[in-house]
């Protein structure tokens, strides 16, 4: 197993249950050592740390382990660690990068990172969305290690509106933050006008 499967087996362990877990008990269940347990909670909490968010898991002496709790209070939030274990809102977020970089490819590692989530997971995304985006007359493109959805543009748009629609909770004013990584300004104020229509 390496980190990375670790990484994604020790999360979905945590993530089913609500109290805290000790090392040794998490160990036994991965196969691993309790020193590779903190190891890996290290890693997992300074990939975070690195995105601005706070520690994902929390080690208290005397108690154990568990996913950190401020991550329930905002349970839709886009960047919330917690949302990355739903599949349907993974696919979702992957697939609105996916639409609004077509007809551009996207290393697979860019969208998946933040997720930690294995190769056969990321297989059966695509299987799910290739599904979801032949409703449109859409495909996914897989080359190597990168991803695109090929199709016309209109439908483009029809799956972007379809999708964006699919999630609770919408504000405006998001898609106007200044993020070149994200929207570019143009594009921003496309789908402003148009949702506002």
């Amino acid at each position: 197993m390496n980190s990375h499967e670790a990484s994604n087996g020790l999360i979905d362990l945590l993530s089913k249950e609500q109290n805290f877990l000790t090392a040794d008990e998490l160990a036994k269940k991965m196969n691993l050592s309790s020193k590779s347990i903190y190891r890996l909670i290290l890693r997992i909490n300074n990939s975070e740390k690195s995105k601005g968010n706070k520690d994902l898991i929390i080690a208290k002496r005397g108690k154990g382990i568990r996913l950190n709790n401020l991550f329930n209070k905002n349970i839709t939030s886009i960047e919330n660690p917690i949302n990355r274990l739903a599949p349907f809102s993974r696919r979702n977020q992957v697939l609105m990068e996916l639409l609004y970089s077509s007809p551009k490819e996207i290393k697979i590692s860019c969208l998946y990172d933040k997720y930690y989530v294995s190769d056969s997971v990321i297989s059966n995304d695509e299987i799910y969305m290739n599904n979801w985006l032949s409703k449109f007359g859409l495909k996914i493109k897989r080359f190597q290690r990168n991803m695109s959805v090929v199709g016309d543009e209109k439908l483009i748009r029809q799956a972007i509106s379809f999708l964006f629609s699919l999630s609770e909770d919408h504000d405006l004013n998001d898609l106007l933050i200044n993020d070149s990584e994200t929207y570019k300004k143009q594009d921003s104020d496309f789908v402003y006008c148009q949702i506002k229509k």
